[in-house]
């Protein structure tokens, strides 16, 4: 599951039925890739902002309502995918200000929230 390609490290737990991100994986700060897609997770723990060196973050096809404020640590973040979960309207699920501090962002896939359809960006 913990793969080091290159320089990057990857970590990929997807599809292992999870309520929730395991704690030691927060203590991986030098993982790069994270991949969380197709599990029951319900909210990331304000503890995501210790993945520092943190690219790309995957939770898609999970049960997430909104996004946390520590978001807006993960500065080296590049891609960001969110698509198929349970967010909110977007005022109330997406810290915004936060995620305008990630400079590195360039992609944030939102897709398939019903909740946001009515919603603009």
């Amino acid at each position: 599951l913990l793969a080091e390609v290159g320089s990057s490290v990857a970590l990929d737990l997807s599809s292992l039925d999870l309520w929730s991100v395991p704690p030691p994986v927060l203590a991986h700060t030098s993982l790069r890739r994270l991949a969380l897609m197709s599990n029951c997770i319900n909210e990331l723990p304000p503890e995501i902002a210790s993945l520092k060196a943190l690219e790309s973050l995957d939770v898609s096809r999970n049960r997430l309502k909104v996004l946390p404020e520590a978001m807006g640590a993960l500065r080296s973040l590049r891609e960001l995918n969110v698509m198929t979960n349970h967010l909110r309207q977007i005022q109330h699920s997406i810290p915004l200000g936060a995620l305008k501090a990630l400079a590195e962002l360039q992609l944030i896939d939102l897709r398939f929230n019903p909740k946001l359809m009515s919603a603009t960006l």
